[in-house]
């Protein structure tokens, strides 16, 4: 990861595995339902089921909330730095670790769907999703999380322009 030349090689990369860890997710969910239409697991574990749900619901408002916590945390150290190659590897870093605690959770539903067949669960699941989709990465969001000044900005708008080291 940390052998991106040039701009459009990093926000191409930093795409790809923002939009892995989604259709991760969304492969899962379509392989939860099927398995569950299908009844291919039957596990008589409806006791649980309750109990479940919560700890399902309670780990994805922990996770999203820390995630913008941990997310701010860290921006707040980046916005120190000089140097854009750094300051981008660092950033996609930080972007990764928030897009997997978001997902987690919603792996944890599908799985808890994939087992009791509660609806319940695919509505964690698309929560969060949506909340994926509301933190793509993009160059907009970069500029503004970053703060970067003018010099930096007009290099982002260059595919083409190498970072500097």
């Amino acid at each position: 990861m940390n052998d991106v030349k040039t701009i459009g090689q990093y926000f191409m990369s930093t795409k790809v595995l923002y939009f892995a860890q989604l259709s991760a997710l969304i492969i899962l969910l379509v392989i939860a339902v099927v398995v569950q239409y299908l009844s291919l697991i039957e596990l008589n574990i409806g006791f649980l089921s309750d109990t479940v749900k919560i700890i399902a619901l309670v780990f994805l408002i922990a996770a999203v909330l820390g995630s913008q916590v941990i997310y701010r945390a860290g921006l707040k150290n980046l916005r120190n730095s000089n140097d854009l190659k750094s300051l981008l590897i660092k950033y996609r870093t930080l972007q990764i670790i928030r897009f997997s605690m978001v997902e987690g959770p919603a792996l944890f539903a599908a799985i808890g769907y994939m087992f009791t067949g509660s609806s319940l669960f695919i509505v964690f699941v698309l929560a969060s999703l949506l909340v994926l989709l509301t933190i793509k990465p993009s160059r907009f969001k970069l500029i503004e999380d970053l703060q970067l000044n003018t010099e930096q900005q007009d290099m982002l708008s260059k595919p083409d322009a190498v970072i500097p080291e």
